[in-house]
């Protein structure tokens, strides 16, 4: 049977709730865009419903794209309020708080609700956590059983309601073994400082409030459900838009957005966890699909479906490729906020003593010793920057704990009900509504997930990571988080340098010329031009033949380069070291890579760099190594040569080399001009 989300959707009204927050914000921009058939949208939002709807959901960067297909913002503004309706609510309170109008209209004119309203704070006192995950649900459920043509339900939980046991989950209830609703009545009247010490015990091997109030919500919806239709979506670990509305859209520094974004800001090098484990992440744009899939799917349909949203199954990412990837994003990118300058090196510690040491050791002693001299001898800005540091390390280590369950423990949740909706989709809403896992390119999607930080949270200026941008030709070796390093590093540069075939691609090994350098002395000397200026210096000095060739040659030596293959293996050996080093990326836009390479054998190159700077002709000549390119030979200034050993470097990797001046020089200028066109020609 076909499914049409538009079709679905079309003529309904849809109450949301959550809208302020990272999903329902996504929720509700894709909705606005993409299903114009829907009759109207509810936003359920606390306190001064109008003025939040229009700051915190409409300022927001993510409706800049469906803002663009507006002419001007009177125009956008107007859509929108002919579409949409601000309902100001609170889903802790008996009937939201609504008034007597907007509970009417509410009833009269409602069809689909979804529910994303949730704190998500893994560290929430577990009676606040109750009241806002299990009362606020409820309060909305009781509320939606009352409208006149309510079609489906859908309650966005978690995959992890099922964190207590490891392996793999079905979409199934989770398997409580107590009275949920004495559970509920147990929390709300216990005292809060007796309920804070009875916590750990309370929740069992639960590892936080959320997942555990997300257990206790989901039995209770079923036990109440009635005949109500009843989606439940569970996603895994939400982050950034792959694709929608823009690749790396997020405002959210939750869960492994917090880890990635505190990394960044140099304010955690290292979290417990096991660099082998699946870290089950999920796009938020695929949530928002999986939601709109499961409310079109379930609409009409008695009866309660689980949808796990996530991608341990279909498309797996460990650890130590999200550590890797997004530690690369950093060190090549300038974080403005950064706290701590010194170059990212994330680590992952099974131990949580180790962790501990090191991040004592690292950050908690340095700003410990930092905060005693502002304290006595510092500035009035020294000692703000102590407490931020401070503070910035309480964060740090509060995150890491908070996410150890995760980076320790492996889940793999089953997608079977998700993708038969998928399977289900007409044609021609594939590709806007698809959930397609197996299609996220995993270092691309970190790259952006760590981009999006950047530009929507730190709200710093940054170039986008497009495809077309190669960014890790001085990243840090190949080698996997916890593995040894030192010979990994030295022996992955050697073989880059070394064993590779250089010019594969030309099937040569000769670097940039057909010609040795002495085949190409004995052109340029007996060419007619260089002969005719030895005869000019002959008369004018009145010199012998022998000696004014002999000039001729010495000038030749002097200028010329040798270029050897060894030595250009080796300098770019100590190039990418040095490079590593001193630069935090070196980018390379591809697509002028690839129209160079379509221009060889047409005509000769003249590559112009940009700055004025010595380092520039070695850039350039390690990125055209890199890429397998003709090696360029480089004009240099004979000033290099008075310094020993790096002239023979630079000579023997393709400098010639040439006087600052010598329009007056005949000779010198006749074969300076041969050599060049020699070089170009050859």
């Amino acid at each position: 049977m076909s499914l049409s989300v538009r079709e679905a959707l079309r003529g309904r009204g849809i109450l949301l709730t959550g809208c302020t927050g990272f999903v329902g914000k996504a929720l509700y921009e894709k909705i606005l865009r993409d299903i114009p058939g829907v009759e109207k949208i509810f936003v359920l939002i606390r306190g001064k419903a109008d003025e939040r709807f229009w700051t915190e959901i409409h300022g927001s960067e993510i409706m800049s794209v469906f803002r663009e297909r507006f002419q001007n913002e009177e125009e956008f503004t107007e859509f929108v309020k002919r579409r949409v309706v601000p309902v100001r609510g609170d889903v802790q309170k008996a009937d939201l708080g609504l008034s007597a109008n907007d509970h009417r209209m509410l009833k009269e004119q409602a069809n689909i609700v979804v529910h994303c309203a949730a704190t998500v704070d893994f560290r929430e006192r577990l009676d606040i956590a109750t009241k806002q995950n299990v009362l606020g649900t409820l309060n909305i459920f009781e509320l939606a059983r009352g409208f006149h043509h309510l079609e489906c339900f859908v309650h966005v939980s978690t995959a992890y309601v099922n964190s207590d046991r490891r392996g793999r989950h079905l979409e199934t209830l989770p398997p409580l073994d107590f009275d949920v609703e004495e559970m509920v009545q147990l929390i709300l009247q216990s005292n809060p400082e007796e309920l804070e010490k009875a916590t750990p015990h309370m929740i069992g091997s639960y590892p936080n409030t959320y997942t555990f109030t997300k257990a206790i919500t989901e039995v209770i919806l079923e036990q109440r459900r009635g005949d109500i239709p009843l989606a439940i979506l569970r996603p895994s670990i939400i982050a950034s838009a792959n694709v929608e509305p823009v690749p790396g859209w997020i405002d959210s520094i939750s869960a492994v957005a917090a880890a990635v974004l505190f990394g960044g800001l140099g304010i955690m090098h290292s979290l417990v966890g096991n660099p082998e484990v699946v870290a089950d992440i999920i796009p938020v744009d695929m949530v928002v699909n999986g939601i709109l899939l499961a409310a079109a799917a379930q609409a009409g349909r008695s009866q309660l479906c689980i949808y796990h949203c996530g991608t341990s199954q279909l498309n797996p990412i460990k650890w130590m490729a999200v550590i890797r990837w997004a530690s690369t994003y950093w060190r090549q990118h300038n974080v403005e906020k950064r706290i701590d300058p010194t170059p990212l090196r994330f680590r992952m510690y099974r131990s949580r003593a180790t962790h501990r040491a090191r991040f004592f050791v690292e950050k908690q002693l340095p700003a410990t010793l930092f905060g005693q001299y502002a304290r006595w001898f510092g500035t009035d800005k020294q000692r703000r920057d102590s407490l931020s540091l401070s503070k910035a390390n309480r964060n740090a280590l509060s995150v890491s704990d908070a996410f150890t369950h995760f980076t320790t423990n492996e889940y793999c949740f089953d997608t079977t009900n998700l993708s038969k909706n998928v399977a289900a989709l007409v044609p021609e809403e594939v590709n806007v509504f698809g959930v397609d896992i197996k299609a996220i390119d995993w270092e691309r999607y970190i790259r952006f997930l760590c981009y999006g930080l950047q530009k929507y949270v730190l709200k710093e200026s940054v170039r986008p990571p497009t495809e077309v941008l190669k960014i890790d030709l001085v990243k840090e070796p190949r080698r996997l988080p916890g593995e040894r390093s030192f010979f990994k590093n030295l022996f992955d540069d050697a073989n880059w340098a070394f064993s590779r075939k250089y010019h594969q691609s030309t099937g040569i090994d000769s670097l940039n010329t057909s010609r040795t350098t002495i085949e190409t002395k004995a052109l340029v000397l007996k060419s007619p031009k260089v002969k005719e200026a030895i005869n000019y210096i002959i008369r004018l000095d009145n010199i012998s033949n022998a000696e004014g060739e002999k000039r001729a040659e010495q000038i030749f030596d002097r200028m010329a380069h040798t270029m050897t293959l060894k030595i250009v293996r080796g300098l770019g050996y100590f190039l990418r070291k040095i490079f590593r080093r001193i630069y935090s990326g070196i980018h390379v836009e591809e697509k002028g890579i690839d129209r160079m390479r379509q221009m060889l054998g047409q005509g000769p190159l003249l590559l112009v760099p940009s700055h004025r700077s010595y380092m520039d002709f070695l850039i350039v000549s390690y990125i055209m190594y890199e890429y397998d390119l003709p090696l360029p030979h480089i004009a240099a200034g004979e000033d290099f040569l008075g310094i020993l050993f790096v002239n023979w470097v630079f000579r023997n990797s393709g400098a010639f080399f040439l006087r600052r001046s010598f329009k007056e020089d005949v000779l010198y200028s006749a074969i300076f001009s041969e050599y060049v066109q020699r070089l170009v020609s050859d």
